[in-house]
């Protein structure tokens, strides 16, 4: 007998063992429960980026057709998508204008009379006349469920 398995007969090991068994089993069931995502994934090349939602400043239009410029606080990313699909991704984004998706948390002043937002970090952004009658209302509603 050449090969064999030692047998432990102890208890402290088969409670050990049904322990690790039963926080296991407990993780697989949590790993469906959890639907709140709180990244933004974006792919450049081969690489695959989670950017949180609370980093970003805005997205835009890029003069590359069929890309998207993402800015935030650790630089800016151009990806290929539609911005269409981008201004429902989160209860803060707020679509300003046909090339523009900003994040309402990072607006410091809105000019009604020259049409543009500045965001926190100095970038102004266009916002459309339709987009000026909105905005009061979506800042209101998410100041609201703070």
């Amino acid at each position: 007998a050449l090969d064999y398995i030692i047998k432990r007969a102890d208890e402290d090991f088969a409670i050990q063992l049904i322990g690790a068994f039963e926080s296991s089993i407990q993780r697989y069931k949590q790993l469906g429960k959890t639907n709140k995502i709180d990244f933004f994934q974006i792919k450049i090349g081969e690489i695959i980026k989670n950017i949180p939602y609370d980093n970003i400043y805005y997205f835009e239009t890029s003069s590359n057709i069929h890309k998207i410029i993402l800015s935030e606080k650790n630089g800016m990313y151009e990806f290929y998508g539609k911005i269409k699909d981008i201004e429902d991704i989160h209860k803060n984004f707020f679509r300003c204008h046909k090339s523009y998706v900003i994040n309402l948390q990072y607006i410091t002043q809105i000019d009604r009379k020259n049409k543009h937002i500045e965001l926190i970090n100095g970038t102004k952004c266009p916002i459309s006349i339709r987009a000026l009658r909105n905005i009061q209302d979506k800042i209101n509603n998410r100041l609201s469920e703070v």
